[in-house]
C-alpha cells in the first residue's frame, strides 16, 4: 500500500521508527513472561550474527508484549494502557506493529575516546514477521532527505542524525516514562546511527562503527560472551558480557571499598523469566581471583543486612514485599563467582505494579 503523507508527517516517520529500539530496551526492564515451547532459535540465530560485542542481550519481544506485559501489569490497567497506547502510537506513525517482531538481540561494545572516557557502542538485530526492507522505505522518507546512503561490505546501508532524531522522538512522547528512556538513551549515543537489512526478515540497527564491524570487517560475536548470555537459553531476558575496567565509576559510587569490590568484576550474566507464577532474576558477577569474589559477596550480604533494617518496621504493603524480596535474596559464591538469586511470587508483583505510578 502506497504511502501518502507530507513532508513534515515523513519527518516523524522515522523519528517514531527510530524509538522503537529503545522502546523495546527501555520497556523490558519492567516486566517478565510465561515460557514458550521453544523461543531459543531466532534469539541464538540473533545473537550469533552481532558484530563483535563485550556484552549482549537476547529478548523474546513477541512473549513480552503479548503474554508478559498483561500478565505482570494486570494490577495495574492505567500503565498497561499506557503502553499500548505508545505501541499503537508507533504504529499508526510509522506502519510499524510492534507486536510483529519475534526476537531482538543486542550487542554493546566499549571504546575509550581520547578524553579517556568510554563510550557504549550499540548494535540491534530485530526479526520481524513481514520483509525488514520496507522498515527501510518507511525510514528513508520519514528521515525527510537528511540521510546518507552508503555501501558498507557489499551492502547498502542508510546513516541518520541519531541525536536529531531521538529529540524529536522523545519531544512527540512528552513528559512521560518512555521519554525518559529516551532522554536516558540519548546520553550514550553517537551522532550517527545506521540502518540496513539482513536476509529479508532482519532489521539492523547501530553505530556506523559497529555497522562497518560486522558487514565489513565481518567480525563475529565471541563464543565466551554468547555462552555466559545463553547459561539460561529460553528466558525471557538472557544477557552476559565482559566488564569494562572502573565500573564504580560507570555506577558512581561514593563507596571506596564497594567501588573496588565493583571493579573486580571481569563477567556478567543472568536472566528474567517466570515460572509457574514466579518471576526469577539470577545475576552472577564472576571476579578475577576467589579471594576478591568473597569480598565481593560480603559487600553484597552487608547491603542485604542493611535492607532488612531499612524495611523492618515498614507498614506499607508495598514495603513490607520489599522486605521480603530482600529477606529471600540468595547471594552464594562459587570459586570465583558470586551469584545473586531472587524469586519474586506473582502475588508480590501485583502489589507492587499496583501501586506504581
Amino acid at each position: 500500500m502506497p504511502f501518502r503523507f507530507g513532508k513534515k508527517t515523513m519527518k516523524t516517520k522515522f523519528s517514531a521508527i527510530f524509538s522503537v529500539a529503545l522502546f523495546i530496551i527501555g520497556v523490558i526492564g519492567t516486566v517478565a513472561a510465561q515460557p514458550a515451547k521453544n523461543p531459543a532459535n531466532t534469539s541464538n540465530e540473533l545473537l550469533s550474527r552481532l558484530p563483535s560485542s563485550d556484552m549482549a542481550m537476547t529478548i523474546d519481544t513477541k512473549r513480552l508484549l503479548e503474554v508478559g506485559l498483561p500478565q505482570v501489569l494486570a494490577t495495574n490497567p492505567v500503565m498497561l494502557g499506557d503502553i499500548n497506547a505508545k505501541l499503537n502510537e508507533i504504529r499508526e506513525k510509522t506502519g510499524i506493529d510492534l507486536r510483529q517482531f519475534d526476537q531482538v538481540a543486542v550487542g554493546l561494545s566499549a571504546y575509550l575516546r581520547e578524553d579517556k572516557t568510554t563510550e557504549i557502542e550499540p548494535m540491534i538485530l530485530a526479526h520481524a514477521k513481514y520483509g525488514a526492507g520496507a522498515l527501510i522505505e518507511i525510514a528513508k522518507l520519514g528521515g525527510g532527505g537528511s540521510f546518507t546512503e552508503n555501501t558498507i561490505g557489499g551492502k547498502k546501508v542508510y546513516v541518520f542524525d541519531a541525536e536529531k532524531l531521538v529529540k524529536e522522538a522523545k519531544t512527540k512522547t512528552g513528559n512521560t516514562a518512555v521519554s525518559g528512556i529516551l532522554d536516558s538513551a540519548l546520553n550514550g549515543l553517537n551522532r550517527e546511527m545506521a540502518v540496513t537489512s539482513l536476509d529479508g526478515n532482519i532489521l539492523a540497527i547501530g553505530s556506523v562503527r559497529q555497522m562497518r564491524s560486522m558487514l565489513e570487517e565481518k567480525t563475529t560475536i565471541s563464543a565466551e560472551v554468547q555462552a555466559l548470555v545463553n547459561r539460561k537459553a529460553g528466558s525471557i531476558i538472557c544477557f552476559g558480557g565482559l566488564v569494562p575496567s572502573g565500573l564504580s565509576k560507570v555506577i558512581d559510587i561514593d563507596d571506596d571499598l564497594f567501588g573496588k569490590r565493583l571493579d573486580s568484576i571481569r563477567k556478567v550474566s543472568g536472566f528474567f523469566d517466570i515460572s509457574r507464577g514466579t518471576v526469577s532474576v539470577w545475576i552472577a558477577a564472576e571476579t578475577v581471583d576467589a579471594a576478591q569474589a568473597k569480598d565481593l559477596r560480603a559487600s553484597l550480604v552487608d547491603l542485604q543486612e542493611l535492607g532488612k533494617i531499612l524495611f523492618s518496621n515498614s507498614r506499607g504493603s508495598d514495603k513490607r514485599v520489599y522486605a521480603k524480596m530482600i529477606d529471600g535474596a540468595k547471594i552464594t559464591q562459587d570459586g570465583s563467582e558470586v551469584a545473586l538469586d531472587i524469586r519474586i511470587a506473582q502475588a508480590d508483583i501485583d502489589v507492587l505494579v499496583g501501586q506504581a505510578k
